[in-house]
């Protein structure tokens, strides 16, 4: 359980044994306190500054958050008529209305309990059949269980929303004492929006419905199949909802509550001008396992565009910055997913590769107001294209399959005839331009790199290359590479992994000195002092300014400031700054994560049909110039 408090500088997270508090302005842990049972609700008070808590063994506590101290509050229980609740009964659910001063309770084939915190005393006792039936009813057995149940957030309201297995959703006045609105709806989830006047319903049909939450007039409906929902939540604003079912989370905005909370600004919250006014909307978005999923990802700097290829075969553009989509989409061979995207974001090129070894080469308009890719030309290689490398200025390149390099030159309708490159023996490999002379490219294979001339594939290097001194376990093979160049130093950050075929995802991280990759040189090292990082990264996102942004294998994404200097004074280890963390189940998902580094020091990520960006604060040290991504996106 996740919980913000009044202020937004507070948050609570809940496990079955303890709750933490954090300050999320510096994103510290402020207090961690020990549970004797599970906590089923938390309320906060005074801007803040205390929290309730009702635990499944019927006891109301309370912590008082400037000094950590904890109390117990009386409860509903010493006020019961005597038969009604035995002590040992555990409540199905508990809720706190807004403030805190009030809770509502609820056992298993029992009426709901409203008790008064402040007054120590129960303000009713409310039955599905006949609603009210007062504070001093004696036990009513055989009722329908529970689904769910929320209080209004509007502290004077005095409603309570609650579900019931047979389908009936009621709405509770409580301080009226009658019922407000009953309807068959179905509901297995509720929440209420924090201005209270609208009441979300979500059910194992994966249906979300928008009610008018003291008359139950129906605003909207969400039809979309695929898993049910498993819980709601409205933004501060109450102009979105957020819902949790499968593996991910979807944040949705409907008009009609932008349209509710423009009429509340205005309107007292009992008034009919809100209901007249608003029509009911069905909105059917199918099935979300049917979707189209992203398969490959690639960001333009100069554009701002973040673009996605499909797997219907399809390219689309979005803007980095509010994720709409921009102008019409590209659209391939039905059905054959693209692979890869490849870019220069200077030169305005894009190469897509999709799953029949075609290679489409498009140019991005340098003129505003322009939103597509123009294609320029389409090429088959006759080698299956496992690696592509473009030349800084996009006038060159590089086609890898396993046992061939192919090199081409762009022309304005075509491409060059090829120079190539024979491996007969050679195992995994990556390609690499070299951050210090445009002219060459590097290549590494297993413990070895080579230098090669730009032109013509020309070997530089001896035939034995540069020995790569590392520690590489022999089941480990080079995966990618990340460079790095800055008027003081230059770099080679790789990442060594596992076969594409292994389970594990283990992998390390060596950083290497670019200056030391000549073809004089015969050997290369890692620098020292960065060893320590070797186990803990997964993989490499990019580099910003002389940071190092990776993906560790607790699923941070995390950030590193890379120093020139040798023998630097700081433990890397201990330097390391997290920002955020994916999901283990997107880790592990059959469906590749694609993660991408924005030049601002956003990351822009998507797996299935979904993609979003995250902010790291790194832009906010001025490291716009010097960003880099990765040469791919990264696939588990």
């Amino acid at each position: 359980m996740l919980k913000v408090g009044e202020t937004g500088q507070t948050l609570v997270s809940v496990s079955f044994k303890s709750i933490r508090v954090w300050d999320t302005a510096a994103w510290r842990r402020l207090w961690s306190f020990g549970l004797e049972d599970r906590c089923m609700d938390i309320s906060f008070l005074d801007e803040d500054r205390f929290i309730l808590v009702a635990l499944r063994n019927n006891a109301l506590l309370f912590w008082v958050l400037t000094r950590g101290t904890c109390g117990e509050l009386p409860t509903w229980l010493t006020t019961l008529h005597e038969g009604s609740l035995r002590n040992e009964q555990q409540p199905l659910k508990i809720g706190f209305s807004t403030g805190g001063s009030l809770v509502g309770v609820s056992y298993r084939g029992e009426d709901i309990i409203v008790w008064d915190i402040e007054n120590e005393e129960i303000v009713d006792i409310l039955g599905q059949d006949v609603g009210s039936r007062g504070p001093y009813a004696t036990r009513h057995t055989g009722q329908t269980f529970l689904f769910d149940m929320v209080m209004n957030h509007s502290a004077e309201s005095g409603l309570l929303a609650a579900s019931y297995t047979d389908g009936e959703l009621l709405i509770y006045d409580f301080f009226s004492n009658v019922v407000r609105a009953r309807s068959t709806v179905n509901a297995h989830f509720l929440t209420s929006s924090p201005d209270g006047v609208t009441l979300a319903c979500g059910n194992s049909a994966g249906l979300i419905m928008l009610y008018e939450f003291d008359t139950l007039q129906l605003l909207y409906r969400i039809s979309s199949g695929g898993f049910a929902i498993r819980s709601l939540a409205f933004s501060a604003d109450s102009c979105r909802l957020i819902d949790i079912r499968g593996r991910s989370a979807r944040v949705w905005g409907p008009p009609v509550l932008v349209s509710m909370q423009q009429d509340t600004s205005t309107h007292d919250l009992n008034s009919d001008t809100i209901s007249l006014t608003t029509t009911p909307e069905d909105v059917d978005i199918g099935n979300i396992e049917d979707f189209t999923q992203i398969s490959a990802l690639l960001f333009l700097q100069q554009y701002g565009w973040v673009i996605c290829g499909k797997s219907d075969g399809s390219i689309y553009l979005y803007d980095g910055k509010t994720g709409t989509r921009q102008g019409n989409a590209i659209n391939g061979p039905d059905d054959v997913p693209i692979l890869s995207l490849i870019g220069n974001s200077e030169a305005g090129t894009i190469v897509s590769v999709n799953d029949n070894n075609n290679l489409d080469i498009y140019k991005m308009p340098f003129f505003e107001g322009q939103r597509t890719m123009l294609k320029l030309f389409s090429h088959q290689p006759k080698i299956q294209a496992r690696q592509i490398l473009l030349k800084q200025d996009a006038s060159q390149m590089l086609v890898s399959s396993q046992d061939q390099d192919i090199l081409y030159d762009f022309q304005e309708e075509g491409m060059e005839e090829p120079t190539s490159h024979l491996w007969p023996d050679r195992r995994r490999f990556r390609w690499t331009n070299h951050p210090i002379s445009s002219n060459q490219l590097i290549l590494m294979m297993d413990r070895i790199a080579h230098i090669f001339t730009r032109d013509d594939l020309s070997r530089l290097t001896p035939k034995a290359g540069i020995q790569i001194t590392a520690s590489i376990i022999p089941k480990l093979a080079i995966s990618n590479i990340v460079h790095y160049q800055s008027p003081s130093f230059s770099f080679l950050a790789t990442t060594y992994a596992e076969s594409l075929t292994s389970r594990s995802r283990g992998s390390r991280l060596f950083l290497f000195d670019a200056s030391d990759f000549t073809p004089a040189r015969t050997a290369a090292a890692p620098i020292p002092h960065y060893r320590a990082l070797a186990d803990k990264i997964e993989c490499i996102i990019g580099t910003l300014s002389s940071h190092l942004v990776s993906l560790q294998q607790d699923g941070w994404v995390c950030s590193v400031e890379l120093s020139h200097d040798r023998t630097p004074p700081i433990d890397p280890v201990g330097s390391i700054e997290r920002h955020f963390f994916f999901p283990a189940d997107w880790l592990t998902s059959p469906t590749a994560l694609l993660i991408s580094l924005m030049p601002n020091g956003d990351i822009v990520f998507a797996q299935r049909d979904e993609g979003g960006a995250c902010e790291t604060r790194l832009g906010e040290a001025g490291f716009w110039p010097n960003g880099t991504a990765a040469d791919d996106v990264w696939k588990p």
